[in-house]
């Protein structure tokens, strides 16, 4: 695992391990409209060896009138059932540049259960950059029972957040852009409001890597 951190496994770790029984590799990328990207087209141009795909869009709550909000556990263990993951597994979920859509991945695996999962440091565009291995074959999936031990005490519902505004009991941390967090600039998806919670503090995701790795412990503190 990275030296650094015990949320991220670097390049030279996976690279060592591709093929090994028991791993399992998870291209998580997704993208923003203006970004001007396609995820699964991506990976079905290239991938790491072995590794699945992952829809963010689909691993969701199909009945929230929200993007990407918490799919229920059964709705979890049905997809990444399907996908051939175990929660015996371990876990590597990457995305194109690092840290922008396989951090969600990450938690969703964590807050059903597993544990022994981690995030690619440096991303897909950082491993191909150096030459690293890589394929278009189909990556052969054997479906199999995934079972979530889902851990509601990582979630907080509406009615929790709201209670938090009210009474400060708890730290609100904002990760999106600086920008999106004042109101000054629009949401990328219509019919979002701009502006954040009382009492939230920005911390944008962007400023907790360098990149696409992961910031140091010192840096990030």
């Amino acid at each position: 695992m990275a030296d650094d951190s015990p949320f991220t496994i670097d390049a030279d770790w996976l690279q060592k391990r591709l093929g090994e029984p028991g791993l399992t590799i998870v291209d998580a990328s997704w993208y923003l409209p203006a970004q001007r990207r396609g995820a699964r087209a991506e990976y079905d141009a290239v991938h790491i060896p072995g590794a699945r795909f992952l829809d963010q869009d689909a691993v969701s709550d199909p009945d929230a009138a929200l993007p990407h909000m918490l799919p229920s556990p059964q709705h979890f263990a049905q997809y990444v059932g399907a996908m051939g993951i175990s929660a015996d597994d371990t876990i590597v979920v990457y995305d194109g540049p690092g840290f922008f859509s396989a951090p969600r991945a990450w938690w969703l695996f964590r807050v059903m259960g597993v544990f022994q999962v981690y995030i690619l440091d440096g991303g897909f565009d950082r491993w191909k950059a150096a030459g690293r291995p890589v394929t278009a074959e189909p990556t052969k999936i054997a479906p199999c029972v995934f079972y979530a031990n889902f851990d509601a005490a990582r979630v907080a519902s509406l009615a929790d957040m709201r209670r938090i505004v009210e009474t400060g009991e708890s730290q609100i941390a904002d990760a999106r852009s600086p920008g999106r967090f004042a109101g000054t600039e629009p949401e990328p998806r219509p019919g979002i409001r701009s502006g954040h919670m009382p009492g939230a503090h920005n911390v944008p995701f962007s400023a907790l890597s360098e990149n696409g790795e992961l910031l140091p412990k010192d840096r990030l503190r």
